[in-house]
């Protein structure tokens, strides 16, 4: 299913829905059509964003710190327009603004950018390379214990510059990032995203597991979904507040 489970749905029991009558029990996020700006579009059941400015496009799921579990996903360039940007974002940002303690990684540049400061270089192309054309699935990794990243294209994890060897989420080394660079600050909730580029329309398509991977989750990592992340606190808003009529 696409971002939702219709296993449980049926003309015959409307109650059943899933998104209707109970925490869904199997939703995973798309592109949060609400915090993007106006400028973008949003196709194939928000799955895939296209961008003409420098915006941004978080996911609908944030990600909470200390949860327990590592999370895995794919971003694909479907049109590449010469400064692809993709990174997590601080989910309590405003439409457009700049990523404010999150990151970017900006492949054609090879840096990291943040409220905090950019990150030149990143990549030890001489161990890894980058590749920035159209069809190109980068690959994510995420442990929201650690909150360390990793980041790769190809099926291979990017070396950072000066580490000693490749990334490898799996057995936790060499991570792309980590708190100690300053753009993820510790304890806070990171959405995944992805940003247009003012030098032309840029196109993305993100995939949290919803459909097949291009390339192999790494041991221990998890899909990002309801089912992997903690059972909220309020299961149905509508017992909690609600809207009234105001009659004159």
């Amino acid at each position: 299913a696409v971002g939702f489970d219709t296993a449980s749905i049926s003309a015959s029991n409307e109650s059943n829905d899933t998104g209707q009558a109970d925490t869904p029990t199997l939703l995973y996020p798309q592109y949060n059509r609400v915090a993007m700006s106006s400028s973008q579009t949003t196709s194939q059941a928000n799955l895939q964003t296209s961008a003409s400015s420098y915006t941004w496009a978080p996911a609908t799921i944030a990600i909470p710190a200390d949860c327990g579990k590592k999370f895995y996903w794919e971003v694909t360039i479907r049109n590449n327009a010469g400064n692809e940007t993709l990174g997590m974002v601080d989910p309590t940002q405003r439409v457009g603004q700049a990523p404010a303690h999150g990151w970017v990684f900006c492949p054609p540049l090879n840096n990291i950018e943040s409220d905090q400061g950019n990150i030149s270089t990143v990549v030890d192309t001489g161990a890894t390379s980058i590749n920035t054309g159209n069809g190109t699935t980068y690959m994510f990794a995420y442990d929201a214990d650690t909150q360390n990243v990793w980041i790769g294209e190809g099926g291979n994890w990017y070396r950072r510059n000066g580490a000693s060897g490749n990334g490898d989420p799996a057995n936790n080394s060499n991570p792309f990032l980590t708190t100690s660079d300053g753009c993820i600050v510790d304890g806070e909730l990171y959405a995944p995203a992805t940003a247009g580029s003012s030098a032309g329309t840029t196109e993305y398509e993100i995939n949290f597991g919803q459909m097949d991977f291009v390339h192999t989750v790494p041991s221990g990592f998890v899909h990002l979904n309801s089912t992997n992340l903690p059972e909220p606190t309020i299961k149905k808003g509508n017992k909690h507040f609600g809207v009234l009529t105001y009659a004159a």
